[in-house]
């Protein structure tokens, strides 16, 4: 009779059910908020820094904010280190959202919101963030005033000889000798 019957095959074995394994790389990428001013020669200038800091912090989701995204995107539109353009308008409500929030208006400020997951990510990044908030202190008057002390931080500059500056207040290194030169514009009298 077992000749004319099949054999019945054991069941098969039960595996426990699989668990969806998220990659990694979500958990582990910081986000970056960098809100930018000026005009379009200024967002050019600044297209440097976005680079060294994205490739300073490795892996990361940056987002620029400026209050004509157009003329962002117009910069930034094939940059591999950018994710997206947003209107400044919304950088106040957003920027808490961030591991990271950096204003660059002319002196760079960061402000982190997850430490734990900057040190953990990038040790290195974290302890250039550190470095350059303990040298922005020196300048944080400046920073907080600056609308008001842009024009007079130039002619006293041009006064001194110095027409030279370089970007003092981050920690990144930039590939190559990065500064700008202030030329000495005449003063038209009688004109506002």
């Amino acid at each position: 009779m077992q000749r004319l019957m099949p054999r019945r095959l054991p069941p098969p074995p039960t595996l426990a059910p699989r668990r969806a394994v998220a990659p990694s790389a979500p958990a582990d990428l910081l986000t970056v908020a960098i809100q930018l001013e000026g005009g379009l020669g200024d967002i050019i200038i600044a297209a440097g820094f976005v680079e060294a800091l994205f490739l300073q912090l490795g892996a990361c989701a940056i987002d620029v904010f400026h209050h004509a995204p157009d003329w962002a995107r117009f910069v930034f539109r094939d940059a591999r280190f950018v994710r997206s353009v947003l209107p400044a308008a919304t950088h106040r409500s957003a920027a808490s959202r961030y591991d990271i929030a950096v204003y660059a208006p002319q002196f760079v400020h960061y402000r982190v919101n997850n430490w734990a997951k900057l040190q953990r990510v990038n040790p290195a990044a974290a302890a250039l963030i550190r470095a350059s908030g303990a040298r922005f202190e020196q300048y944080r008057g400046l920073f907080d005033r600056r609308p008001h002390l842009d024009a007079l931080w130039s002619r006293l500059s041009l006064g001194q000889g110095r027409t030279i500056f370089a970007n003092l207040s981050t920690a990144l290194r930039f590939g190559r000798s990065v500064s700008w030169r202030l030329i000495r514009r005449p003063v038209m009298r009688g004109c506002s």
